[in-house]
């Protein structure tokens, strides 16, 4: 399951990702959260506390949460964060889908 959302949008984002994870049927569950700046991004905790939970529990499930900045200095970006905006290639890198040629992207995090 690939979720991509944008600021507030969150609030769903983190519905759907609760419902995918009580159901149990989703082998991959990918978060991808865009925001301006760091600061702007809501629910850091509970987003945390998810993937603390799928990391502990013995579900198959895997959950990643991959932040995006558009306008957080480039310097600041530690793991798991992005710096850019939304495009084909970034939704190709985080969902690891398979580019034009058929190969799988790499991940351009930090």
């Amino acid at each position: 399951v690939n979720i991509v959302c944008f600021g507030v949008g969150i609030t769903e984002a983190i519905e759907i990702v609760r419902g995918e994870l009580k159901r149990g049927d989703a082998k991959r569950i990918i978060l991808l959260y865009a925001n301006r700046y760091r600061e702007d991004a809501f629910f850091r905790k509970e987003l945390s506390e998810i993937q603390a939970r799928t990391q502990s529990s013995s579900t198959d499930c895997i959950f990643r949460l991959a932040y995006l900045y558009s306008r957080e200095d480039k310097n600041s970006m530690v793991d798991g964060e992005l710096k850019g905006r939304v495009d084909t290639d970034l939704l190709k890198d985080v969902f690891d889908l398979p580019s034009s040629s058929g190969q799988i992207g790499k991940h351009r995090e930090q």
